[in-house]
């Protein structure tokens, strides 16, 4: 089968088609390329082209110059976003991420010459012909990481190439070429150059990758664990791998706060730089999974107090630690999800209003929504029926602290 019927490429032919009509030539580049003959899911279909922006401006009605100066334009086409780029070559890296100048030139070969990794390092044309300069498909192949001509050179380009080799060898379950990881170590202090965000996102997704149980240990082999915030103080925490992969970051925060209490999810927070909703997530993962190490097992106040949307991440972490399987336990928390009695406080059949009638003698106040919280405990521990006469009954009785 011609690579360019796949579905994910149609339309990316459609923009090819146009511009060799209009004189150009266009070529998928990049991952896209990998992940087809990798035969895996197919992300983002980027393009290079002989084009420069203005023209492809000229070409395409809806064109956003995402990064026009170094060559890169964002088409909309038929409801999807293409990035297309100008064949260029890159020279100098003074912050260790951009380069200091751009030079577009006519060959899609040389334009291949400036990526990372050979796997990376690929085109298919308006035919579904392989432009493979650097073997890219032997590195498939092999399934090794190779980096496209001088390792030293690349990283000191970007050092987060660093990370993306060592996440590509979780992803893809690959080994990294000797070479390649010679000047890994060597050079993996050059890190410390890059914005932990992006570093961050390599982490996690080396985390969620097949083979990560070969690759974290490379942190430590590699160096690489030095320039990490938090494990540079204790790497050895990274010989506690997880039992089944870490899908987010979240996940992977709330693992090692586990493991290591005083590394708090605000020390993760402000260390990682991660957002607030991440780090609010990954506290109330934790909490979860330390009620479940106390308790046993699952309680239906737990499954109740944790967010639906956290359900599987609390499940993942908890394999992840070995606390328990997967499997058993999606089962268990959907049998107590449904056999809950409320799944909100909103579905109480006494609700604020009444509970402040009850004590029209105090002063509204915090009590409030402490006396709610525990009428909705003993709701969902069915030690009352969500009853109005039964919570009005409680409500008559209870003694609020303030009012002492």
């Amino acid at each position: 089968m011609n690579p360019l019927n796949h579905p994910k490429f149609q339309k990316a032919v459609k923009i090819i088609d146009r511009i060799e009509s209009c004189g150009g030539e266009a070529y998928i580049v990049g991952g896209a390329v990998r992940d087809y003959l990798a035969e895996r899911p197919i992300g983002d279909v980027d393009l290079a082209t002989s084009f420069p922006p203005e023209k492809i401006q000229k070409i395409f009605d809806k064109v956003i110059p995402v990064g026009i100066e170094h060559g890169t334009v964002l088409v909309r086409f038929e409801s999807e976003s293409f990035e297309i780029t100008t064949y260029r070559t890159e020279t100098g890296y003074k912050d260790y991420r951009h380069p200091d100048e751009v030079v577009f030139v006519k060959t899609i070969k040389e334009d291949l010459a400036r990526r990372d990794f050979t796997m990376n390092a690929m085109a298919l044309d308006q035919y579904g012909n392989v432009i493979d300069p650097f073997n890219g498909q032997k590195s498939l192949a092999e399934k090794e990481i190779i980096s496209v001509g001088n390792p030293s050179v690349r990283f000191n380009e970007d050092p987060l190439r660093i990370m993306r080799a060592l996440r590509f060898a979780s992803q893809l379950n690959f080994t990294i070429e000797e070479k390649t990881l010679a000047a890994i170590k060597i050079q993996s202090s050059l890190l410390e150059h890059i914005a932990i965000e992006r570093t961050a996102l390599e982490l996690e997704k080396l985390y969620g990758g097949a083979g990560f149980r070969k690759t974290v240990p490379l942190l430590l082999d590699s160096g690489v664990a030095r320039c990490l915030p938090l494990f540079k103080e204790d790497p050895s925490l990274l010989n506690n791998l997880p039992k089944q992969p870490l899908k987010s970051f979240k996940e992977l925060a709330a693992f090692f706060c586990f493991l290591k209490p005083s590394w708090t999810i605000k020390r993760w927070k402000t260390e990682w730089k991660l957002s607030n909703r991440t780090g609010h997530s990954a506290a109330e993962i934790l909490n979860s999974i330390v009620n479940y190490k106390k308790s046993n097992g699952l309680t239906p106040w737990l499954v109740y107090q944790l967010s639906e949307d956290l359900y599987e991440s609390f499940q993942n972490v908890a394999a992840a630690l070995d606390l328990a399987g997967k499997h058993e336990l999606t089962k268990e928390m959907d049998d107590i999800y449904h056999s809950l009695p409320i799944h909100s406080q909103k579905e109480l059949a006494f609700h604020a209003e009444d509970l402040i009638n009850t004590k029209d003698h105090l002063a509204k106040g915090p009590w409030i929504q402490r006396g709610m919280g525990q009428l909705e405990r003993l709701v969902v521990e069915r030690r009352i029926k969500n009853k109005y006469s039964e919570l009005k009954e409680w409500a008559d009785q209870w003694n609020p602290p303030e009012s002492n």
